[in-house]
């Protein structure tokens, strides 16, 4: 039984495929994992460490991006992709040279068979490693924060699965489902919904300090080893491709356009996205970071045409129950009709191609005048949002909004307007400020013609569009804003 028992503890090291490496005396013995690196030639050095370095650039953008977010499940992904590619990158320096921080000292001779620009290479990956290292402590503390304020169960079940197919809901955010808010009223507070409720406060996440300046470091670190690297070889940055991504936000696929490359030749004609109303509205059950910027706050719908030192028009409509509505922040309202499948290059500025619309209908989007006084603007606003227009037939849906159809045609005319901040905030103006009033109060607005037509959609509710700008009309102007002024 002895000697069965002197025959395992020599076998062991050899099952468990382990060994342990000569350490100074200072520190530890550190145990090796069995790698898959081997040292070998410099085109292999290269290549692997090329695939160290971009998988290191990807790391350490989801890690800004896991410190300064509300996912849950993203903090504690990150934080096990950092273990991981922590191990990676020990194993590839202890294949090349068995103790890195011998080698990268700064009286360190080069022991190795690493050149000038290898060795700054994998010093560099010691280096950066050594400054993300402790960022794994910063992910598991920013996951038991987050899953306080989501009301979960931060530690991982013993399967090693979180289940997030259900949304997380604070126990203590819990908001009703309200109806739609009608346009809001210029000066006034508006009527709560609900008596004496208030909703929740969605948490600020700013990122740590101690977090910024580690991943700001590591990638000095990393910059420093690109720029060793041999010419040919290219890395990407994802930095650029979310932000890219977050700029993009109403392009379409790009075999969407390339389809559609021959309406798109038409003049004055364009393709974009209608996004669904959750994407300006987000629902306050979901946890999120209220520091960022929604989309309506980050790029307010689709841009028709850019215009010098005045307002430019944009496409304000949103898909929400099925059907297509325009958005009337502050002044703005419009109206709009579905007129068929019309094509968009058979449309112009008469509309005579729509033949679904009635004279009387032709003859409001073609010479209806916006009027000039704030709370005329405001009615007629309310009554385009209603469907209650005098001399016109009621509509149930309102002339605001219609039923979301697949290659039908809507023709829309938008007013808009940029209103001056001292209106929309309320600010007082002092007396001595009274002297500039004209520049204080001075607004931009458009109003124009235009028609899309819903070619595709997504399983969210997303619309891809063709749209066409057909004409504009005068600027309306606003003569009274001064009587809204609150004059200290």
């Amino acid at each position: 039984m002895r000697y069965l028992f002197l025959i395992l503890v020599s076998l062991l090291p050899g099952l468990l495929g382990q060994q342990v490496m000569a350490a100074p005396s200072s520190q530890k013995p550190i145990v090796a994992r069995q790698s898959s690196f081997k040292l070998a030639g410099a085109n292999d050095f290269w290549q692997q460490s090329r695939e160290i370095v971009q998988q290191q650039i990807n790391l350490i953008e989801r890690i800004e991006r896991a410190i300064a977010g509300p996912d849950l499940n993203r903090a504690l992904a990150t934080r096990s992709q950092l273990t991981f590619h922590q191990g990676i990158v020990e194993d590839f320096l202890r294949s090349q040279y068995s103790n890195p921080a011998v080698l990268c000292s700064p009286n360190g001779a080069n022991k190795s068979d690493l050149n000038v620009e290898q060795r700054q290479v994998y010093c560099s990956l010691y280096a950066s490693i050594g400054q993300l290292q402790p960022l794994r402590s910063l992910l598991e503390a920013r996951s038991v924060t987050l899953a306080d304020l989501a009301g979960v169960d931060p530690i991982v079940p013993d399967d090693g699965r979180l289940d997030y197919s259900k949304p997380i809901t604070p126990p203590w955010a819990k908001a009703p489902n309200l109806p739609a808010p009608e346009p809001g009223v210029i000066g006034k507070p508006a009527k709560k919904l609900l008596a004496n409720y208030d909703p929740p406060i969605q948490p600020a996440i700013a990122p740590p300090v101690q977090g910024t300046v580690a991943i700001q470091a590591a990638r000095q670190l990393l910059a420093r080893a690109i720029a060793a690297f041999p010419a040919s070889f290219t890395f990407t940055d994802p930095t650029q491709t979310v932000q890219e991504v977050e700029r993009l936000t109403y392009n379409p696929y790009p075999l969407e356009a390339e389809f559609y490359a021959k309406v798109l030749a038409v003049p004055n004609t364009g393709i974009s996205l209608i996004l669904p109303a959750e994407a300006y509205n987000p629902d306050p059950n979901k946890l999120r970071n209220r520091l960022t910027p929604t989309v309506a706050e980050r790029d307010p719908y689709t841009l028709l045409r850019q215009r010098q030192n005045k307002l430019s028009p944009r496409l304000a409509v949103r898909s929400e129950n099925g059907n297509f509505r325009l958005a009337q922040p502050g002044l703005d309202y419009g109206f709009m009709v579905d007129v068929g499948d019309v094509p968009l290059e058979k449309l112009d500025s008469t509309l005579k191609q729509a033949r679904r619309l009635s004279p009387q209908m032709r003859q409001l989007f073609l010479t209806y005048s916006p009027p000039n006084r704030i709370k005329a603007l405001q009615e007629h606003g309310r009554s385009f949002y209603s469907g209650s227009l005098a001399n016109y037939p009621p509509n149930q849906l309102g002339y605001s909004q219609a039923p979301a159809v697949l290659n039908h045609t809507y023709v829309l005319r938008l007013v808009q307007f940029k209103l001056p901040e001292v209106l929309l905030n309320l600010q007082p103006v002092a007396r001595r400020d009274r002297r500039k009033i004209d520049e204080l109060i001075q607004t931009s607005s458009s109003d124009v013609l235009v028609a899309f037509r819903p070619v595709h959609r997504r399983t969210d509710g997303t619309y891809t569009i063709l749209w066409r700008f057909l004409g504009e009309f005068p600027d309306p102007q606003v003569k009274d804003i001064e009587d809204y002024l609150n004059l200290d």
